[in-house]
């Protein structure tokens, strides 16, 4: 194609596209504040051109200040009016051109000797930028004063603009992307928008775009591309197409790019033009408006997998030339490790030990693999107190396995547990039933210490039950003939049921209300059983989002724990939630009753953990329209349940308003509080 046709092509198409409308206004004559009753002058305002055609280059557009007659000019000030984007370029009056004070947008002239005798007293010329946005846009003169020849000073407080509309025509294209963010080793997905408000649809086009080919590779077959065809050259890319009507919108064509390596890298559209069906008969492609015309993105380092046995705690990747640290699991104190094993890319590498108990394995460059061993540790159990040679049980307990003793029942002697310790530590968890005592193998982190003592007596009196331990250090014998009185010293959170018999026999308990239990004239040997159940009084269940043929579930429970304790649901700990004054945790299930939800709350040792309700819902440390983005996804049901990325405490996060559910009014909430930040 010959230079001149391109040119005639170009100039064609120019005259299609974006046009600024300017609105011919009436620009009222402003007059100045009179201060000595002096005639005063009239100024007013006009625009030139009145109407710009946008050729896709830079535009300049002129305002001219006139006054209502000739006058002789011996000084003049004003403020300009500049709208973003447009540039100022120089103001002038009569032949001279105006000076700028600096730091600010005002401009001036003077010159008392020798006025000037003009109708036009200023003329101010502005870049109109390429791609300037739609939109009303305001230029002209504000806070004006003009000096008149043997006159004093005269000030227009009223600004004199001219209002015009820039509106689209013709074609338009421009680049987006979901994210500026990616990773070396990604496919970031580049959109080409396709406009034009005249039409319906688009049958031909061309389209050249650069791209940095130092920082990515064009992905054709994970581009779609509809029928056009594409040529890639030394990081230039060219579309060609033709055939069938094309739907207009954001994402024409989507463009796939392979992020090489960690960095910047630029992709930028260069020109693009399009034509309908129809005007292949007797006319050339109509040059479109680029309205964004290049998307710089930030490539981030490259991750890899990291498969980690779980008898470690880490990350679930690590970054390419940077070092990856992992711990023992938290439970790891109670095992002895043996041999640690990773693999980086299929290559042995040994960890290097850090501090706090971290293993390190540095300059990571490819996906990690890491397992070991472990045996749980072995502890000492001993025993005292003045029976401590009839107990029967093992010298060593083993974490993670229940450890059991056995204490005698003899004739005339009563035997009691008077103390157990575990690590130094006393232990009150432990169940007993018919003389043997069980100790959960998840409470065995130590050495282990029980005290047994025994006392002749003529009746004996043993306690059983999984509330056992609230009656540490009761009396063991009962005097026959006479009441006796068993107290607990309970903890908050439990239901303590107190039932006994007399030589297997059921006998009537008086429950006093404070936590001791009386047995009436006790005639034999007395067995107490304490059944020792988790209060659910407290705990409530409610929907909380509807997924595709499940829910998530809110189970709230209100209860006081001792220091220490805290409630668990399916045996993870509950949060603690200020808006629901109350522990609370979620669930998924296609149904969800309140007698099946307390069937799973249990009560754990820890601290609780509070739920966030800072609008900081995606945890990154910043309040912005992600958080709100990230509630849209939950209650659109993006995710099938929780995930690592988006665990249960986001979803407990999303409830911003606090009204136990999670919809559109949690984003808003979200969208206006950072409103207010303004």
């Amino acid at each position: 194609m010959t230079q001149e046709r391109i040119v005639n092509r170009m100039k064609k198409a120019a005259s299609l596209l974006l046009c600024v409308v300017l609105c011919a206004q009436t620009c009222l004559p402003v007059y100045a504040d009179s201060e000595n009753g002096e005639e005063q002058t009239s100024l007013y305002g006009e625009m030139e051109p009145s109407q710009v055609k946008i050729t896709g280059e830079n535009q300049i557009v002129v305002f001219h200040l006139y006054a209502n007659s000739t006058i002789k000019l011996a000084g003049i000030e004003f403020q300009l009016v500049i709208p973003e984007p447009f540039t100022f370029l120089q103001a002038s009056t009569g032949s001279e051109i105006m000076n700028m004070y600096e730091d600010s947008q005002t401009v001036y002239w003077m010159n008392e000797k020798q006025p000037q005798t003009l109708t036009e007293i200023a003329a101010i010329s502005y870049l109109v930028p390429a791609g300037t946005p739609e939109g009303t846009y305001s230029i002209g003169a504000a806070k004006v004063a003009i000096l008149e020849e043997n006159q004093s000073w005269q000030k227009f407080e009223v600004p004199i603009t001219q209002t015009f509309s820039l509106n689209y025509e013709g074609y338009t294209a421009g680049l987006s992307a979901l994210s500026n963010e990616t990773s070396a080793g990604e496919t970031v997905n580049i959109n080409v928008a396709v406009g034009n408000a005249a039409e319906t649809s688009f049958s031909a086009a061309e389209l050249i775009i650069n791209y940095d080919s130092d920082a990515f590779a064009f992905n054709e077959e994970k581009s779609y591309l509809g029928t056009a065809s594409v040529g890639d050259t030394d990081g230039t890319l060219k579309i060609e197409d033709y055939g069938r009507d094309k739907n207009f919108g954001s994402s024409a064509y989507i463009l796939a790019f392979d992020a090489l390596c960690a960095g910047t890298g630029k992709i930028s559209l260069v020109s693009a033009s399009f034509g309908g069906g129809e005007t292949a008969e007797d006319r050339d492609l109509t040059l479109a408006t680029i309205i964004a015309d290049s998307i710089e993105l930030n490539i981030a380092k490259r991750t890899f997998a990291v498969t980690l046995d779980e008898i470690f705690d880490g990350p679930s990747s690590a970054t390419e030339g940077e070092d990856y640290t992992f711990t023992k699991a938290s439970d790891g104190t109670n095992y002895d490790y043996g041999e640690i094993t990773a693999l980086v890319n299929g290559t042995e590498t040994n960890p290097v030990i850090g501090e706090n108990g971290t293993y390190i394995i540095p300059n990571v460059s490819g996906p990690v693999t890491i397992t070991g061993s472990r045996t749980p540790k072995h502890y000492a159990v001993t025993f005292a107190g003045n029976a401590a040679e009839e107990i029967e049980g093992a010298a060593q307990a083993v974490y993670g396995t229940d450890y059991s003793f056995t204490v005698p029942t003899v004739k005339n002697w009563a035997y009691s547990v008077e103390s157990l310790t575990i690590g130094g530590k006393t232990y009150t968890g432990y169940t007993a039933e018919e003389g043997t005592y069980t100790i959960s193998g998840s409470a065995i982190c130590g050495d282990i210490s029980v005290t047994v003592t025994k006392q002749q007596a003529q009746g004996t009196v043993t306690v059983e039950g999984s509330g056992a331990g609230a009656a540490a250090g009761y009396t063991p014998t009962a005097t026959l003939g006479q009441d006796y009185s068993l107290t607990l010293h309970t903890e908050q959170g439990y239901t303590y049921a107190v039932t006994a018999e007399v030589g297997g026999k059921s006998v009537p308990v008086v429950d006093s209300g404070d936590g001791v239990y009386t047995v009436k004239e006790v005639e034999g040997n007395l067995t107490f059983t304490i059944l020792r159940t988790v209060n659910t009084n407290g705990v409530t269940v409610s929907k909380y989002l509807d997924l595709d043929g499940t829910a998530v579930w809110l189970v709230r429970n209100s209860v006081t724990l001792d220091d220490g304790h805290i409630p668990s649901y399916a045996g993870a700990a509950m949060y603690w939630s200020e808006q629901y004054n109350a522990y609370c945790a979620l669930t998924i299930e296609q149904t969800l009753s309140l007698t099946q939800a307390a069937a799973q709350v249990d009560i754990t040792d820890g601290t609780p953990v509070s739920v966030d309700y800072g609008m900081d819902v995606n945890k990154s440390g910043k309040v912005d329209a992600n958080d709100a983005q990230l509630i849209y996804n939950i209650y659109n049901v993006r995710y099938t349940g929780f995930t690592e990325q988006v665990p249960a405490e986001k979803y407990l996060r999303a409830d911003t308003n606090g009204d136990g559910e999670v919809n559109v009014a949690d984003a808003a909430a979200v969208i206006d509080w950072l409103l207010k930040q303004q």
